[in-house]
C-alpha cells in the first residue's frame, strides 16, 4: 500500500516564520515567479520508503507514467494506491489503464490532507525553502535533491 501525492515547488520565495526584535519592520526580498519542479511522490506505509518523480507537469500522463514506474518497483502483484481526489486521479482513462496493470485505488475523504504522510514530507521540503531566494530553476533542483539525498541518508 502506497500514499500518493503530488507538489510543485516553484521560485516565488515561500515567506515562513523570521525572528526579529519586537517592534521592528522584517524587509526581505522575493522573488514573485511562478515556475517550478513538479513532483510526484509516493511513501510505502510498510517501510517508509519515498519513491519521487520530477516532471515538466503534472497531468493524466505524468500520473499514469509514475504509477507504472511504481508497477516496476514493486513487479508482482496488486499495488494499491492511496490518494487525493485530484482530478487526475478520478480521470476514466487513468483508472481503466492502471487497474489492467494492477493498480488498485483508494480514495481519502476530501480535504483531509492530514491523512496521506505524504502530505508531512512536501511541507519539510517547503519548510526548508522557505525564506530562501531562488532566481533560476537548477538552484532550486539543486536544493530539492540535497534535501531528497539528506532524507535518504537519514532513512538508512
Amino acid at each position: 500500500m502506497l500514499y500518493e501525492d503530488e507538489t510543485k515547488v516553484q521560485l516565488t520565495t515561500k515567506v515562513g516564520k523570521v525572528i526579529t526584535r519586537r517592534g521592528q519592520p522584517v524587509v526581505m526580498r522575493v522573488n514573485v515567479d511562478y515556475r517550478g519542479i513538479f513532483m510526484f511522490g509516493a511513501i510505502d506505509i510498510r517501510n517508509k520508503e519515498v519513491i519521487i518523480m520530477l516532471n515538466a507537469r503534472i497531468n493524466n500522463d505524468a500520473t499514469m507514467k509514475f504509477l507504472y514506474d511504481l508497477k516496476k518497483v514493486y513487479r508482482r502483484g496488486r499495488i494499491y494506491v492511496i490518494w487525493d481526489n485530484n482530478g487526475d486521479h478520478v480521470a476514466k482513462r487513468v483508472r481503466y489503464l492502471t487497474k489492467k496493470k494492477g493498480i488498485h485505488f483508494v480514495q481519502l475523504p476530501p480535504y483531509m490532507p492530514e491523512l496521506n504522510p505524504m502530505e508531512a514530507v512536501w511541507k519539510q521540503l517547503k519548510d526548508l525553502l522557505a525564506n530562501r531566494l531562488f532566481f533560476e530553476i537548477d538552484e532550486l533542483m539543486r536544493e530539492v535533491m540535497n534535501f531528497l539525498r539528506h532524507e535518504a541518508a537519514n532513512s538508512r
